[in-house]
């Protein structure tokens, strides 16, 4: 990770943002730095490398990304944008989580209760159900993406979402881009990891799953049941967001 500022966030601080540092990124593709807004309230700002020039398909993602969060605004469970699309499109400004992630819970060794895990999955189930109802995919749902704030559960990061075009089809970049790799080794669902790539949203559902058998709380007989039909390999079979929303809600 580079130390330099981006030029990027100059805009951001004349208008009186202060920034932190670098806490994550990856070369040559997207930094997140802390930042303080105007008003005092803490936020997180992506922006593309400038220590490494994005290749034209890492500013492509990047834009689609904007775009995907953008459509995901206002959705239960998340992560809000700090305010509107800026207009700079190297940049993306989203709310700070209190809490950091939920990978950096389980690194600590101190899983959630049973009772804690099933609320977890339940609460993005419903932030899956919210994306899928917008024509929305995230396509990599894994702990790091799931952020804590409080007692409220974020869904974050959009880089690899992919949305219904107007013909019906699933699209995660514009024309001429196409996919490379998707998901990450252990989340991702089968037929997204195979040379067909099949998208839709029951690819969420078994990324989630491989999330709650990581919490490793799925205890009762019903659970058992409805965690093993989240990991069926065959897409079709999956229960859908709402469904595993409502098994995981109480009456």
């Amino acid at each position: 990770m580079t130390g330099e500022r981006p030029p990027a966030l100059a805009l951001l601080a004349a208008a009186g943002f202060s920034f932190g540092p670098c806490v994550s990124g990856v070369p040559g593709r997207a930094m997140v730095f802390t930042a303080i807004d105007p008003g005092g309230i803490p936020c997180a700002v992506k922006v593309l490398d400038p220590a490494l020039p994005p290749t034209p398909l890492t500013a492509a993602r990047f834009a689609a990304e904007r775009v995907h969060h953008a459509k995901a605004a206002g959705c239960v469970n998340v992560v809000p944008l700090h305010g509107a699309i800026h207009d700079d499109d190297r940049v993306l400004c989203l709310r700070w989580a209190q809490r950091g992630s939920l990978d950096q819970v389980l690194e600590s060794g101190v899983a959630p209760e049973a009772t804690r895990c099933r609320q977890l999955v339940a609460a993005l189930a419903a932030a899956c159900a919210a994306l899928h109802a917008r024509g929305l995919v995230h396509r990599d749902i894994k702990p790091s993406n799931i952020l804590l704030h409080g007692d409220t559960i974020w869904l974050a990061d959009f880089g690899l979402a992919a949305h219904l075009d107007v013909a019906g089809r699933w699209r995660s970049l514009p024309e001429p881009w196409r996919e490379e790799e998707i998901g990450t080794p252990g989340w991702v669902a089968p037929e997204l990891a195979g040379t067909e790539c099949i998208t839709g949203p029951t690819n969420d559902i078994y990324s989630l799953a491989c999330v709650w058998r990581r919490l490793g709380a799925a205890e009762s007989s019903a659970d058992v049941r409805l965690l093993a039909a989240m990991l069926d390999p065959e897409p079709a079979a999956r229960p859908t967001a709402m469904e595993v929303q409502a098994a995981l809600t109480p009456a």
